[in-house]
């Protein structure tokens, strides 16, 4: 057999090895009960930073100003 005519035999060969793996399956992670976000302790932190609002999260007057001016700048907020 000629080598033009065994080339494309073994490609064929070799890809057909790939596809012998088993698929993937992600074991299931053993997550403690104090990293749940089940709890109602985590949600309520994340409510309380959302509802804050950034003039009373940053403390810096600098930054407050630098944010002030961006919002007053912002063109898109302007062309809503």
């Amino acid at each position: 057999m000629s080598p033009c005519k065994l080339l494309p035999f073994c490609v064929a060969l070799a890809l057909t090895g790939c596809s012998l793996a088993p698929d993937y399956q992600r074991p299931a992670m053993p997550v403690p009960q104090q990293f749940s976000l089940s709890q109602n302790g985590l949600v309520n932190a994340a409510d309380n930073y959302q509802n804050a609002g950034w003039r009373t999260f940053f403390v810096d007057n600098q930054v407050k100003t630098l944010i002030s001016e961006a919002l007053v700048n912002n063109r898109d907020l302007r062309m809503a």
